[in-house]
């Protein structure tokens, strides 16, 4: 098979199974997701609000700290578990991203 066809793309992305998905990462990062790698995965901007979720204890799988290890893991099949679930739940739900308008503050405008 070839390179191309174990990128997820944006298209490919609509019709996404959970096991391919799985697959994909496990491809991609191996049985073990840390650090930015994990951050990026779960949508978090930053390593603060990642850290700060952690804290909060507000995400829904399992993160755990490894011993000699810095930083925080996650298993991939759990992340892709996760990831798919909530694509499937905002398919479901018809829920959408709304975004406020964008203020031009030179002319008090909205963009």
């Amino acid at each position: 098979m070839s390179e191309q066809s174990h990128t997820l793309t944006p298209k490919k992305l609509s019709t996404v199974t959970e096991s391919v998905l799985r697959r994909e990462l496990h491809e991609l990062s191996g049985p073990l997701l840390g650090g930015e790698e994990l951050r990026r995965a779960l949508g978090f901007r930053s390593a603060a609000s990642f850290e700060r979720a952690v804290r909060l204890r507000t995400l829904a799988l399992k993160i755990f700290t490894l011993e000699s290890r810095r930083g925080r893991f996650a298993l991939t099949a759990d992340v892709a578990a996760w990831l798919f679930a909530q694509s499937q739940k905002d398919a479901v739900t018809g829920k959408q991203e709304t975004h406020a308008p964008i203020n031009n503050a030179a002319t008090g405008k909205e963009a």
